[in-house]
């Protein structure tokens, strides 16, 4: 970028020769002193560098980041299904339950998106968390183009059984997301193809496109962007009704019946 220009004030045009400007000397301004008067101002709160957008906006990219990483990493994936699930002595009836009674390609992108959701609570607020996974069950399964609830439903089965923090190198979320997966295509209910669940190597290896092909998302949002949803509308105020005070009655006065009677006697 350039460095900024001004004019110096105390060297004004010659009016005598005013075809003959005088050459006037300029305040340079780095682009590093630029930056630092910026952040100063910043910091002060004059204005922010952060960018903002609604929670509905952020689910949008979000959404379409996931569809976009999950269709070109879907083949990948599929092809090492494949190839561990042909190993297996399979009958026709076995084999077609595995892949063609299952939408293995809405399976993959519940997971990828489940996977990355995951991240969501350790980011945002609470409030906020919950605004944008609600977000999420409301607009994933038109995304995916169901009129279901299946993708929806199985990101947070996803969500609500990973430990995003676990440590241990077999409980990995992109290897806890295959499990699931696999439990939701009837790999262990099938005799032929229980062992693959304890497969470690073919576990490691179906996680892999879920590991490294699927963006950080939500990490990468949170460094850059705020989520500025306008406060929730409060409801209208209900009237206020003033009661008047009523002043009590006095009882009536007994009437004298028998003063009065006894004027007449």
């Amino acid at each position: 970028m350039p460095p900024l220009s001004f004019p110096h004030p105390k060297f004004p045009s010659c009016s005598v020769c005013p075809g003959n400007l005088i050459q006037r000397p300029a305040l340079i301004i780095s682009w590093a002193a630029t930056q630092h008067m910026v952040a100063e101002m910043n910091v002060s709160g004059q204005f922010s560098l952060t960018p903002a957008c609604t929670t509905a906006q952020a689910v949008e990219g979000f959404l379409a980041a996931i569809r976009r990483a999950s269709f070109r990493s879907f083949p990948a994936w599929m092809g090492i299904l494949k190839e561990g699930i042909e190993d297996c002595p399979l009958d026709y009836d076995t084999h077609r339950a595995v892949f063609d009674m299952h939408p293995l390609d809405d399976f993959y992108f519940a997971g990828a998106t489940g996977l990355e959701a995951t991240r969501i609570r350790s980011l945002f607020e609470p409030n906020q968390a919950n605004e944008l996974l609600s977000a999420i069950a409301e607009r994933v399964d038109s995304v995916s183009g169901r009129s279901d609830r299946l993708v929806s439903d199985m990101i947070f089965t996803i969500v609500s059984r990973i430990d995003v923090t676990a440590t241990d190198s077999q409980q990995q979320p992109h290897d806890q997301v295959v499990a699931i997966i696999l439990h939701r295509m009837g790999i262990p209910a099938a005799a032929a193809t229980r062992h693959l669940m304890s497969d470690l190597h073919f576990r490691h290896q179906l996680g892999q496109p879920l590991a490294l092909d699927i963006p950080k998302w939500w990490p990468a949002f949170s460094a850059k962007f705020t989520l500025t949803d306008p406060p929730p509308e409060s409801p209208p105020a209900e009237p206020q009704v003033s009661f008047m005070s009523i002043p009590e009655s006095k009882p009536p006065a007994p009437t004298r019946r028998r003063s009065i009677a006894r004027r007449f006697i």
